[in-house]
C-alpha cells in the first residue's frame, strides 16, 4: 500500500475504529506496523549513511486521542517522547494531516524546547512549502497530550484530508523534511545528550499538601508499580491510566508510588492524573466506551399516527410482541454495538420523530431475495411466511425486529434530539431507504460517556506579573464555539443565556405572530429553552410570565391592574385575555429585537462566538449575595418606590446554563478568589463544589448522582423550586496574588477542594537583550534578592518586562511599575528598596541617599530629643539610568552591597 493510501485509510476509518475494541483491531496494527514499514522504505535508500528508524503509535490499552508515525534520527534521540524528530501527525477529527518536525514533549524539558525552537530557525532554514511552528491552537486537539504536541512542532506542512497530493509530491516532502533531519544530525548540534537537562520539577497541592514531582519520578514510580498493587484492590480505579513508554497502569497505583506520597495519605483519581499530564504524561480510560449501549436506530415509517400505534400495542398486548419488518438492512458493523434491547425512533416525515419502539432482538438480511419473518407467532398474519409484501423493492422484508413496546412521544423529538453515530452522517438520519444511527441527546449514559471528565477544581496562585490572567483568558477558549460549530439546540441555549426573561417573551410572541395566552407562550420552544436553561418548573414559569408581562405594560391597557411597571412598555394585553405586543416594540426594546433577529436568522446569521464561561473578580465587599442569590432593589414607574426581589448571582446562573446543557463543559473564572472571605461568599455551595458532590442530572432534571441543597429564598416560595446542585459540567477556576496573601493562609475548607498549581516567573521568555542589558538576567537577579529578603511570595513576574524593547521601555517599566511594587512590598521602607536595586557604585543609582542635618535646616539649639542627623531615600531621576545601572544589578561583584543599608 502507498503512503498516500495508508494515510487516506487511518483518516477514514479511525473514528469508526476508536467505537470498538482495541486489542486485535487490523487497524492498530496497521498503525503499529505496516505504514512504519512502507514508510521505512520511502524515507532509507540504498547507499543512505545514516538509516532512519520508523515507529507508530503503540496504542498501550487504548486508541489515543492524536494517532502518529514518528521517523527518528538515533544520533538526535532514542524514543518518540524527546529530542528532535519528524513526525506525521493526524488530528484528532481526522480531517488534517501534518507532515513536522518536533520534539518529544514527555522527556524533552520546557526550557530545551523553548531555546531549540529559537535556534533551529537561525541554523536550518525551514524547507520550501513547509511553514514554521508552533502549530496554531486547537489544530490536532482542544486539550490532552495533542495540545501539547502543537507547542513542539519546529516546522510543518498542513494536508487537509480531503486535499491529499499524489504519491509522488507527498513522498517528495516526506523525504524534504527527513534529509533536514539528517542535516540537523550531521551537526551534532541537538543530540538529547548535548541539551542542558535540568528535570523540570512541578509544584503541586492535594488536599492541603504541598508535592513537588520531575518526570523522573514518575517513571520512577511507573518501574516499581505491580499488578498486585492495583488488581482487585478497592478505590484504584483500575481503568484510568496513565501511560509512560509503550506501558500503561493505574494513575492512582502509580501515584502511590511517588516520592512523599504516605501510604494513607488520601487523594482522588483526578488530582493524580492532573500531576502526570502537567509533566507531559498522557491520560487515558482503558475502559470500552460506555456509548455502545445507547446507540438507537432511526426509521421512516411516514404518516404513522396515534391510530397505527393503538393497533400495534393491541396486537403487543395480545401476544406480548409484535414483529416489525423493514426494506433495508442493518450495517454489519453496528451489529454489534446494538446491545440489545435498544430504542428505535419513528420518523413520521418533516423531522418528526413522534413514537419510538423497544427492540428486544433483530434478524437483517442482505440482498433483494427477503426473508421469512423468524417470529410468526407474533407477525401480523397476512406476512407470515412470506419474503415481501409486494413487487416493489421497498416491500422487500429485509430485516424483522421484535418489538415489546410502542411509546408515543409528546412532544414529539426533532432530528436536533440526536447525535450521528461515529460512520453516520447527520443528513443520512432522515434518509427514507436507509436506518439511521444515532444516540439520543440527554440520554445519561450518553452524557457520560461523551464528557467523561471530572469537574476541575484549579487555582493558579503565583507574584504578581507570572501570567495568572493571560492563562486565564487562554482557557477561555476552551469554553468558546463559533455558532456553525454546533447543533440548533444547543445555540438557542447558549444564545438566550446573554438574554433575559422580557427579550424571550417579546421574540417568542413575535414569532407565534398572533395574541396569546400565557399557557401558549409557557409552550413556545424559546420560553421552553429559556426555563430549560433557569432551571425551572413550568409551574414557576407560569407566575414569571405573568409577572413580566404585566411590568411591561403602559398604564393605558385598563385589562392589566398592577402596581409595579417598569420600561420599557412593549406588551399589551387584549380584554379577551390574549397578549400581543406594542406596534413600536422594535423601536422601544432594541434587545428584544435583536433577539428576535438572531433567533430568526439561526445559526447562520449568527456573528459572536458561544461562549460557555462567566468571569468574575472577587473583592472584600463581595459577598453571597453578589455569588448565589440575593435581594436587590428594583425601580418602579409608578410611583418612583422601589420593590425588592430575589435576584441569581453569576454563580447561580453559570449553575442553571451547565445544567440546561450537560453534553456541553462550562466555566466559572474567579480572579482574585483570595481576596474575598470565601466562606461567606461560597456559604453551603462549599461542599457541593466538590468533584464527588457535583449534580448528574437526567433528561427529566431527575437528580441520579451528587447533592443539592435548598437556596435560601425558595422554601416560601409561590411554587416549589427544584434543589439546587452544581452540575458535574461546570470547572472552576481561580488566581490569586501571593503578594496579597500567601496560600498557607487560605481558608482550609477551600484548600480541601482545589487543586493548586503555582506560576514562577518565566526567566525563558526574557532570553534576550536590550541594548547590553540581559532582561532575563536582571529579573532572575531582583527575585533573588527578594527571596533572600522577603519570601518566594513577594518576587516580580516577567510579564511586567515582556513588553520592553529600547533603555527608555526599561527606565519607564522601573520607574512605573517596578519600584512602587517595591515600595508596597517593603511597606515604604526605601532602606530595602535600595538593597533590592543596588548597582555598581560607579553607576547612577535607582535610589539616592543623602542626610538631613539640623544645623542646617533650624536656627537656634538643637531641641531635647531630636536627632542630630536623619537620613532619607529617593527614587532617583529615571533619565540618569544608564544601561550600567542595570548591568550593575546583576554584574555587581559578590561582596559588594555586603555593607550596604543604613549608614553609620
Amino acid at each position: 500500500m502507498s503512503i498516500r493510501n495508508g494515510v487516506i485509510k487511518i483518516a477514514n476509518e479511525y473514528l469508526e475504529a476508536k467505537t470498538q475494541p482495541l486489542r486485535a483491531h487490523p487497524l492498530a496494527a496497521f498503525i503499529r506496523d505496516a505504514l512504519p514499514k512502507e514508510i521505512g522504505h520511502a524515507v532509507n535508500r540504498t547507499g543512505d549513511e545514516q538509516q532512519l528508524i520508523v515507529q507508530g503509535t503503540k496504542l498501550p490499552g487504548n486508541w489515543a486521542s492524536v494517532p502518529w508515525i514518528g521517523i527518528m534520527d538515533t544520533r538526535l534521540t532514542d524514543s518518540i517522547q524527546r529530542g528532535i524528530y519528524v513526525v506525521l501527525l493526524f488530528a484528532e477529527d481526522m480531517r488534517t494531516v501534518f507532515f513536522s518536525l518536533a520534539m518529544g514533549v514527555q522527556n524533552t524539558s520546557r526550557r530545551t524546547q523553548a531555546s531549540w525552537l529559537r535556534q533551529i530557525p537561525n541554523d536550518f532554514p525551514p524547507p520550501e512549502g513547509f511553514a514554521t511552528g508552533p502549530l496554531p491552537s486547537g489544530s490536532l486537539a482542544a486539550q490532552g497530550i495533542g495540545a501539547r504536541y502543537e507547542q513542539a512542532v519546529v516546522y510543518f506542512k498542513k494536508y487537509p484530508r480531503t486535499e491529499l497530493p499524489d504519491e509522488i509530491k507527498l513522498e517528495a516532502d516526506l523525504l524534504v523534511i527527513c534529509n533536514l533531519l539528517r542535516r540537523i544530525g550531521d551537526s551534532g548540534q541537538y543530540r538529547i545528550a548535548n541539551a542542558d537537562e535540568q528535570p523540570e520539577v512541578i509544584s503541586i497541592t492535594i488536599q492541603g499538601r504541598d508535592f513537588q514531582f520531575s518526570a523522573d519520578d514518575v517513571e520512577h514510580a511507573f518501574a516499581k508499580t505491580t499488578e498486585p498493587q492495583w488488581k482487585d484492590r478497592p478505590g484504584v480505579e483500575p481503568y484510568w491510566h496513565v501511560i509512560v513508554g509503550d506501558e500503561s497502569k493505574p494513575v492512582k497505583a502509580v501515584f502511590r508510588n511517588l516520592p512523599g506520597v504516605s501510604e494513607g495519605f488520601d487523594f482522588t483519581k483526578d488530582a493524580a492524573a492532573r500531576a502526570f499530564e502537567r509533566l507531559s504524561f498522557e491520560i487515558i480510560n482503558i475502559k470500552q466506551d460506555p456509548m455502545v449501549g445507547e446507540l438507537c436506530l432511526l426509521g421512516t415509517w411516514t404518516d404513522v399516527d396515534e391510530e397505527d400505534a393503538v393497533q400495534v400495542r393491541a396486537a403487543i398486548a395480545s401476544k406480548s410482541a409484535w414483529a416489525s419488518w423493514w426494506s433495508f438492512p442493518i450495517r454489519e458493523e453496528f451489529h454489534s454495538k446494538l446491545q440489545q434491547p435498544f430504542y428505535f425512533y419513528v420518523n413520521a416525515g418533516k423531522q418528526s420523530f413522534p413514537f419510538r419502539m423497544k427492540v428486544e432482538q433483530f434478524q437483517t438480511s442482505r440482498g433483494n431475495e427477503g426473508m421469512a419473518s423468524p417470529w410468526p407467532e407474533i407477525t401480523d398474519a397476512e406476512c407470515v411466511g412470506k419474503l415481501r409484501a409486494g413487487p416493489k423493492n421497498s416491500e422487500v422484508f429485509k430485516t424483522w425486529l421484535y418489538v415489546t413496546e410502542f411509546e408515543s412521544l409528546a412532544p414529539p423529538l426533532t432530528l436536533d434530539s440526536f447525535d450521528p453515530a461515529l460512520g453516520s452522517k447527520r443528513t443520512a438520519l432522515l434518509n427514507q431507504s436507509a436506518f439511521g444511527y444515532a444516540y439520543r441527546k440527554n440520554s445519561v449514559a450518553n452524557e457520560l460517556a461523551q464528557h467523561p471528565q471530572i469537574p476541575l477544581n484549579l487555582i493558579l496562585y503565583g507574584p504578581p506579573g507570572t501570567g495568572k490572567t493571560h492563562w486565564m483568558r487562554q482557557k477561555f477558549a476552551d469554553y468558546t464555539n463559533e455558532p456553525s460549530d454546533v447543533d440548533h439546540e444547543t445555540w438557542i441555549q447558549e444564545l438566550l443565556t446573554n438574554y433575559g426573561w422580557r427579550p424571550v417573551i417579546a421574540a417568542s410572541l413575535a414569532e407565534l405572530k398572533h395574541p396569546a395566552r400565557v399557557p401558549e407562550i409557557r409552550d413556545h420552544p424559546w420560553v421552553q429553552a429559556k426555563t430549560k436553561q433557569r432551571g425551572r418548573t413550568a409551574a414557576a414559569v407560569h407566575a414569571t410570565l405573568w409577572g413580566y408581562l404585566q411590568e411591561h405594560t403602559p398604564e393605558t391597557v385598563p385589562a392589566v391592574k398592577t402596581s409595579i411597571r417598569r420600561p420599557p412598555f412593549i406588551f399589551s394585553k387584549r380584554g379577551s385575555g390574549e397578549w400581543e405586543l406594542q406596534p413600536d416594540w422594535q423601536e422601544l426594546d432594541e434587545e428584544s429585537a435583536e433577539l428576535a433577529r438572531l433567533l430568526q436568522a439561526g445559526p447562520s446569521g449568527a456573528m459572536e462566538p458561544i461562549r460557555r464561561y462567566r468571569v468574575v473578580t472577587f473583592h472584600p465587599s463581595f459577598s453571597y449575595e453578589d455569588f448565589i442569590r440575593g435581594i436587590r432593589p428594583v425601580a418602579t414607574t409608578e410611583d418612583g418606590s422601589t420593590q425588592f426581589r430575589i435576584v441569581d448571582g453569576v454563580f447561580k446562573q453559570i449553575c442553571d446554563e451547565a445544567r440546561a446543557n450537560p453534553s456541553k463543559r462550562y466555566a466559572l473564572f474567579i480572579d482574585e478568589i483570595n481576596r474575598s472571605n470565601i466562606a461567606k461568599v461560597f456559604g453551603e455551595l462549599i461542599t457541593l463544589i466538590e468533584p464527588d458532590k457535583r449534580a448528574v442530572f437526567d433528561a427529566k432534571g431527575r437528580l441520579i448522582k451528587g447533592m443539592t441543597v435548598q437556596l435560601p429564598g425558595s422554601e416560601g416560595a409561590d411554587v416549589a423550586e427544584p434543589p439546587f446542585g452544581v452540575p458535574a459540567n461546570l470547572d472552576i477556576f481561580g488566581t490569586m496574588n501571593t503578594a496579597d496573601r500567601s496560600i498557607a493562609l487560605l481558608d482550609i475548607a477551600l484548600r480541601r477542594r482545589f487543586d493548586f498549581q503555582e506560576m514562577e516567573p518565566n526567566y525563558t521568555v526574557l532570553d534576550r537583550l536590550v541594548g547590553n542589558v540581559h532582561l532575563g538576567a536582571l529579573l532572575r537577579r531582583l527575585n533573588d534578592r527578594l527571596e533572600y529578603l522577603l519570601d518566594r511570595d513577594h518576587r516580580i513576574g516577567h510579564a511586567y518586562l515582556i513588553p520592553v524593547d529600547s533603555l527608555a521601555n526599561l527606565r519607564r517599566a522601573f520607574s512605573m511599575q517596578i519600584i512602587p511594587l517595591l515600595q508596597e512590598y517593603f511597606f515604604d521602607d526605601m532602606g530595602r528598596v535600595a538593597m533590592i536595586l543596588a548597582t555598581s557604585p560607579k553607576t547612577p543609582p535607582f535610589v539616592e541617599y543623602e542626610r538631613l542635618s539640623h544645623g542646617q535646616l533650624f536656627p537656634g539649639t538643637r531641641a531635647k530629643g531630636l536627632p542630630l542627623e536623619r537620613s532619607r531615600y529617593l527614587v532617583g531621576l529615571e533619565s540618569s539610568w544608564t544601561e550600567e545601572s542595570f548591568l550593575g544589578v546583576y554584574e555587581l561583584p559578590a561582596g559588594s552591597v555586603e555593607e550596604e543599608g543604613e549608614p553609620a
